[in-house]
């Protein structure tokens, strides 16, 4: 900047030196440049001291807003433990809705964290361990994936049930127990005892 204002500087000389006419406010303008300058230099000045100012301000923020995020994550992780979720006398269409609201909250939840963590990456700044909102998000998931399973299971087993044997796949049957055993094993150990 100031060396262009040199330049500037330069040019005007010369103006001045070969009496070449110049307009009134280009002159006033250039009059101006050297306090314009000095007035950038000090914002910029300015601005570079308050950096590290404004960063941990910022990172304060994120900081209660984490805590903030933790408490109402506490809520949500009360809310998944609720037993009607994995009661098979539940009414599919009840936990279904339940399981909608909570996926919805902790949607939220985990965009509000990606964007901690962005900010937190941007300034270089340690980041926020949010485990526990992983570990809910996958349970979550996997309360969602064994009502899906009890649905799928019990269509597929109604066709089954009004298919004349022999015209049952056993290559598809086989198939179908395979994938339905794995995901039976997986939500056994991810999730608690239950009678879904």
């Amino acid at each position: 900047l100031s060396h262009e204002g040199k330049i500037i500087a330069r040019y005007y000389s010369l103006f001045k030196k070969y009496d070449v006419p110049t307009p009134p406010e280009d002159y006033a303008m250039f009059e101006s440049l050297t306090s314009t300058q000095s007035a950038v230099r000090d914002t910029v000045d300015r601005c570079l001291a308050e950096r590290d100012q404004n960063i941990d301000k910022l990172v304060g923020h994120i900081e209660r807003d984490v805590v903030d995020l933790n408490t109402v994550l506490k809520d949500v992780k009360k809310d998944i433990s609720n037993q009607k979720i994995l009661d098979s006398a539940s009414t599919e269409e009840d936990v279904q809705e339940l399981l909608g609201d909570l996926t919805e909250s902790l949607d939220v939840l985990l965009n509000k964290a990606a964007t901690f963590k962005g900010y937190q990456k941007q300034f270089k700044q340690p980041l926020s361990d949010f485990e526990d909102l992983e570990q809910v998000h996958a349970e979550l998931q996997l309360k969602q994936m064994a009502w899906t399973i009890k649905k799928e299971w019990n269509q597929l087993t109604a066709v089954w049930d009004d298919s004349n044997f022999v015209d049952l796949e056993p290559d598809y049957l086989q198939q179908k127990l395979q994938q339905y055993t794995k995901n039976v094993v997986q939500l056994e150990k991810g999730l608690p005892p239950n009678t879904l």
